[in-house]
């Protein structure tokens, strides 16, 4: 916004410089003022290093937001403006994660990162992202969620966020997986581990599987799908998606899950001994049981056999 109204003069600014617009200008000052209530004829006053003035003047009324002293006047719209896409996100992702929540009647924190939901009932935002609570009474979850007559709520918390350390103790606790000692943590030195803690279970956000070929099956899967294993002799279908987790799962650290798979080789010669799996992440809700364009690949894992092609079991091909 700032760089398209000054031009070529954004340029001119250092990286400090710019810091200092955004640090300064825009996270403590024009965000704890705007509200989306706001009288249409409020301006918001941005202030531009002089380095990017250097050679030119510090004022121009050729075309608004006006500058004036080398002082950027934004009308009320243009700020709004800025958070228009921001907030359909943010909307969208707060009104989903509300859903699933109170579909599995969870309790649940999660945060985006200064909105902490607890429990799907009551968000708690940081005092000075007024127009973000503003929005947030918007999201159509807050209107669907009841619990006997209590409705969903939004509350204002005092600087700095209670979220910091609602979100930092969660953190803290999953990660004092550790017999007690008595000692103070290094990380934390004003907690002290007395007993074992951990996380017992996640809410999965993404889901996780690998891809595999199996049996081709008619009617099932699809025929660009289809192709003659020499090996075995039979008809596969490639590029099947397995999920080990699908997004919205309760996942239990207790509870791994494992699932069998093969690959066939026909000679000495196609084994190495070394084994390379891509594993993949989905975002969709329902994600789709073959490879497509939506997956992406989330990491891969490499690990040495460490056994001979002599001591592989046998194959025995159509």
């Amino acid at each position: 916004m700032v760089e398209s109204r000054l031009g070529r003069r954004w340029s001119k600014l250092t990286r400090n410089g710019i810091k200092e617009i955004m640090k300064n200008e825009w996270e403590y000052a024009v965000k704890p003022q705007f509200k989306l209530e706001n009288d249409a004829t409020k301006n918001y006053i941005v202030a531009v290093p002089a380095e990017a003035f250097e050679g030119s003047s510090l004022n121009d009324d050729s075309k608004k937001p006006f500058i004036k002293g080398g002082r950027i006047h934004f009308a009320s719209s243009d700020i709004q403006k800025a958070f228009a896409s921001p907030f359909r996100g943010i909307e969208a992702l707060v009104d989903g994660q509300i859903n699933k929540i109170v579909e599995k009647e969870l309790t649940v924190t999660v945060r985006n990162p200064r909105i902490t939901i607890i429990s799907g009932r009551k968000v708690i935002v940081a005092q000075r992202e007024l127009y973000l609570l503003e929005a947030l009474v918007r999201v159509p979850a807050f209107t669907n969620i009841s619990a006997g007559s209590m409705r969903g709520k939004i509350l204002k918390c005092s600087n700095p966020p209670v979220s910091d350390p609602i979100c930092r103790g969660a953190i803290f606790k999953g990660f004092l997986d550790a017999p007690s000692t008595g000692q103070a943590n290094k990380e934390a030195p004003n907690i002290n581990v007395t007993s074992k803690v951990s996380v017992v279970s996640t809410i999965a956000r993404l889901s996780i599987g690998v891809a595999f070929n199996t049996d081709f099956v008619e009617g099932k899967h699809r025929p660009e799908d289809r192709y003659w294993n020499k090996l075995e002799g039979v008809w596969r279908a490639r590029n099947q998606m397995e999920w080990y987790v699908r997004k919205g799962d309760n996942v239990s650290k207790a509870q791994p899950k494992t699932k069998n798979f093969y690959r066939s080789y026909g000679t000495s010669k196609d084994f190495t001994g070394l084994e390379h799996n891509i594993i993949f992440q989905c975002d969709e809700d329902d994600p789709p049981s073959r490879l497509t364009m939506g997956i992406q690949e989330l990491c891969s894992i490499k690990c040495d056999l460490a056994i001979p092609y002599d001591a592989l079991e046998d194959l025995e091909g159509a």
